[in-house]
């Protein structure tokens, strides 16, 4: 197992936050449907903000992480720690308010949308419709429970969480998400286990 470069700051657990050695075995690798292979660094719920793993095993990945300035000093260090500030820029502020930008391959949205209802998730997703290049894809990582929600157990608790500490959030199913992936304008929806992970990845093509 892979341990983290000496120095890295590590956020407190919470249950949908794990450490870096837990990302690491949770980290999946998967072919979509267009046999684009991709490695992402699951469930940490900041994949976004840091792209750790992602850098690390690209060096010509390129990682602009959003969030709030607290947040991104915290990403920043362990940018720095990782050898990888080269390749890591900032965007202080709001996913709703700050510009993310155009003309990126990937869009990492890793535990965030189910803070949200759908036509707020739907705001989110053309934000990222349209900082993505042609072909592009968006990457959501959540607790995906079955469209019957009868399961798997950890998503369909993870709802009750969501009922019980948000205004509006829940924990969508892929019918869910593929609804609001097309409001937004992708296509291609899939549905990917992230094995030992409970999380999955919804992936969709812009």
């Amino acid at each position: 197992m892979p341990t983290a470069p000496a120095g890295l700051v590590e956020h407190p657990r919470d249950s949908i936050t794990l450490g870096w050695e837990d990302r690491l075995k949770g980290r999946a690798r998967r072919r979509t449907d267009g046999g684009v292979e991709f490695g992402t660094a699951l469930p940490r719920g900041t994949v976004l903000r840091e792209g750790d793993c992602l850098a690390l095993e690209n060096p010509r990945t390129e990682v602009v992480a959003l969030d709030w300035s607290n947040v991104l000093a915290v990403a920043r260090e362990n940018a720095e720690v990782a050898g990888v500030t080269a390749r890591f820029r900032t965007l202080p502020g709001s996913a709703f308010e700050v510009d993310w930008g155009t003309g990126y391959d990937l869009v990492l949205l890793p535990n965030f949308l189910h803070h949200f209802d759908e036509p707020t998730c739907v705001t989110i997703l053309r934000r990222a419709h349209a900082a993505l290049a042609p072909g592009g894809r968006v990457v959501i990582v959540e607790f995906v429970p079955d469209d019957d929600r009868h399961g798997p157990a950890d998503a369909v608790s993870f709802s009750l969480v969501m009922l019980a500490t948000t205004a509006a959030g829940d924990a969508y199913t892929f019918a869910e998400f593929r609804r609001m992936l097309a409001a937004a304008g992708f296509q291609d929806a899939t549905l990917v286990d992230l094995v030992p992970s409970p999380a999955r990845a919804v992936i969709a093509t812009r």
